[in-house]
């Protein structure tokens, strides 16, 4: 049998999350995994770690806090970029939006809920999932859909 012939372009993601991620989170998982290797017998004389376990039982626990706090790194550089952005804008005078431009917030916040509601009833309903899980995933998917548009505006400004 001939192998599969696939054709998929990852453009979009190289483009805007791949880097960014890559970066954030490989890298001090790296870091952590290759820091574990010389620090493991450390770690089992003060008790961490059993003479027969491996790193990644607390590696796991050290790599994520490393990855939190590229997170956080990230997520005040952004919001730093932001604040001196938004404030450069408001120096230079106001051009009116052409139409096609202009949001409602009101019908896009009402838009969003409702949607966000439909989606946690459907899960609930017809999936059988808690509507608690419903709600958390939606805020998580919202959270980051917010995070991606953010780096888009920042970049395009």
């Amino acid at each position: 049998m001939p192998p599969m012939d696939v054709h998929s372009s990852t453009s979009p993601l190289k483009r805007s999350f791949l880097p960014r991620i890559g970066a954030r989170i490989a890298l001090p998982g790296f870091g952590v995994a290759v820091l574990g290797h010389f620090l493991k017998p450390y770690l089992i004389n003060i008790g961490w770690l059993n003479q027969d376990e491996p790193f990644r039982k607390i590696g796991f626990i050290i790599a994520l806090g490393t990855i939190l706090g590229a997170a956080i790194l990230d997520v005040s550089l952004i919001l730093y970029q932001t604040y001196h952005r938004f404030r450069q804008r408001h120096k230079q005078p106001v051009q009116p939006q052409p139409d096609w431009e202009r949001v409602n917030m009101l019908r896009l916040v009402l838009w969003v809920l409702f949607w966000g509601a439909g989606i946690v009833t459907f899960g609930s309903r017809v999936c059988g999932t808690s509507r608690r899980l419903g709600v958390h995933g939606s805020m998580h998917v919202f959270g980051f859909g917010t995070r991606n548009f953010c780096c888009e505006i920042n970049q395009n400004l």
